[in-house]
């Protein structure tokens, strides 16, 4: 039985750009993928269930990216959720000021599958590789 995919919360105030996120997850082989409007749909979400990774904006109202970062990690239950962050604004203090807080990695919008990937394997290692059986005498 193949391992379960890990379960992603894609979190964006844009359909297209969640529909965008979700299309890119899939081609890396993710199949498990939920999404929410804003931060404050996520954290209730995150509150009901069980997901292995939360990829963000950050600029969103009521509640933003940043600020669902900090309420994962203020949580005991969900402060282990690895979180990445995505954003148009590109300066060292606000990258700093996210990595801080918490999160995993950092997305500058517009960004590539490849892009994405990275992020992703930051979180998710890939396992070794398996060693070749030896040679049957």
């Amino acid at each position: 039985m193949a391992p379960a995919s890990p379960r992603v919360l894609i979190v964006d105030d844009m359909d297209v750009l969640r529909r965008l996120i979700i299309h890119m997850l899939r081609d890396l082989g993710f199949t498990d993928m939920v999404e929410a409007h804003d931060g404050s749909h996520a954290l209730g979400l995150l509150r009901q269930d069980r997901f292995d990774l939360v990829i963000t904006d950050w600029q969103m109202e009521p509640m933003s990216g940043y600020q669902l970062l900090l309420a994962m990690k203020a949580s005991r239950a969900l402060a282990e959720v690895p979180l990445i962050l995505m954003s148009e604004i590109n300066s060292a203090e606000h990258i700093q000021l996210a990595f801080r807080g918490g999160c995993k990695g950092y997305l500058l919008k517009p960004f590539s599958p490849k892009n994405l990937s990275r992020q992703i394997r930051g979180v998710f290692p890939r396992p070794a590789a398996p060693r070749p059986l030896a040679a049957a005498n």
